[in-house]
């Protein structure tokens, strides 16, 4: 990280959108690593019930975090003096709106070291809701449990709660769960090209990993998730124009950024890291950066298939060659619409979509594939199950 990028911003306050977005973008541009360390970042989402499919309320996922503590040997966290996260070597837990737990790894080199973590991960998590009569879910929505009682204790969530908790529908802050996959960039040219790549393959994504099938906007949908958030607030959950024509920037992103209004206001004296983090974590689009690309889109799947989407991410964007080709074929859409109408199309029916877009699937596959077998550091069974997944798409192509 290129700390030295930030150093005549600090004592900079964010009195104008100008001043914000040149902050922002310094931000942005601290963040830029060099290829050979280039890293891979995980956050998993899981919806948590008691035996009884009950929703866990607060009360439940506190003891929860309090024995994952003792497991992991995190380092607790609270707010208005009642715990609300995690942290230590093996990467954060924090309860989200709904009390959905999220684990976020350590950013780690290579799939290898992120599998590792995982399975540390999924066997504290399993101790843990076992100790209070609790138990995970594999499954993205929960539109049937009530969980008006499961804010945390959080300022910024009862912002949110403000905000959101009388939206038509229902709140996919409280009831979705997803996964987020982060990568670094190298260099302004590199975060442009990654992500216009991440843009153009998330309806391919969409096909691949599609798990939150239900009812929204009067039809049935195999994955609604990305569509209820879409419906949230298209102020910061919509991407604006400019992101989906060739050539958008790190400035042009912090400009569109710095237009969002705050949730929660920050204090004068905090420092452009942490008015920077504020800022853009008000963002909830598909794709966000702050120091690194998250991709955002994904469903919560099983546990056996959550590296797979990471292998998927990597393959696809960490191999140049691969990120090169798709680069090349990311023109298939060339503005907002186009890209809505192919997204649209997989959240409605999965892997049952027009040949157009399964190809566009099989070609996306194919790259992140031979991608991870030029890096040569993924797990080969994660490698296998794309095949698998690639058979498929091939027969239905």
């Amino acid at each position: 990280m290129n700390t030295a990028i930030l150093e005549h911003h600090y004592d900079r306050t964010f009195f104008s959108h100008q001043s914000q977005a040149e902050d922002i973008a310094a931000y942005i541009r601290a963040g830029f690593t060099p290829e050979s360390e280039a890293r891979i970042g995980l956050e998993i989402e899981t919806i948590c019930l008691h035996d009884s499919n009950r929703r866990a309320d607060y009360e439940a996922m506190r003891d929860v975090l309090q024995r994952l503590a003792e497991l992991m040997q995190f380092r607790l966290c609270t707010s208005k003096q009642r715990p609300v996260s995690l942290s230590g070597p093996s990467g954060s837990v924090t309860l989200e709106p709904g009390c959905q737990l999220e684990w976020a790894s350590p950013a780690v080199g290579d799939l290898d070291q992120l599998m590792e973590h995982y399975q540390q991960w999924l066997a504290a998590r399993d101790r843990a809701l076992a100790s209070q009569q609790l138990h995970p879910t594999n499954y993205s929505v929960d539109a049937e449990y009530d969980c008006d009682q499961a804010w945390p204790p959080s300022n910024r969530y009862e912002k949110m709660r403000k905000k959101f908790s009388e939206r038509p529908n229902w709140n996919p802050m409280q009831r979705t769960a997803g996964i987020h996959v982060s990568l670094d960039y190298s260099s302004d040219a590199d975060w442009a090209r990654k992500f216009r790549v991440m843009l153009s393959a998330i309806p391919s994504s969409q096909v691949l990993f599609a798990n939150s099938p239900g009812t929204l906007r009067g039809e049935f949908w195999q994955s609604m998730r990305p569509l209820s958030w879409l419906d949230l607030d298209p102020a910061r959950t919509h991407l604006p124009n400019d992101a989906f024509r060739s050539g958008f920037t790190i400035d042009q992103y912090a400009n569109w950024a710095a237009s969002i209004a705050c949730m929660v206001h920050s204090n004068v004296s905090e420092s452009l890291r942490e008015k920077s983090l504020q800022k853009l974590g008000d963002v909830f689009t598909m794709i966000r950066s702050k120091q690194v690309l998250e991709v955002r889109c994904n469903d919560r799947v099983p546990d056996a298939m959550v590296p797979v989407i990471a292998a998927f991410w990597t393959g696809l964007l960490y191999d140049p060659q691969s990120c090169e080709a798709a680069w090349q074929d990311s023109d298939w859409f060339n503005s907002r619409p186009v890209w809505y109408q192919s997204l649209e199309e997989a959240c409605r029916s999965g892997a049952d979509v027009s040949p157009a877009l399964m190809q566009r699937t099989q070609t996306l596959l194919s790259l992140s594939i031979a991608g991870l077998r030029r890096l040569g550091t993924c797990p080969q069974p994660l490698i296998q199950r794309l095949e698998s997944m690639q058979r498929r798409v091939a027969s239905s192509a």
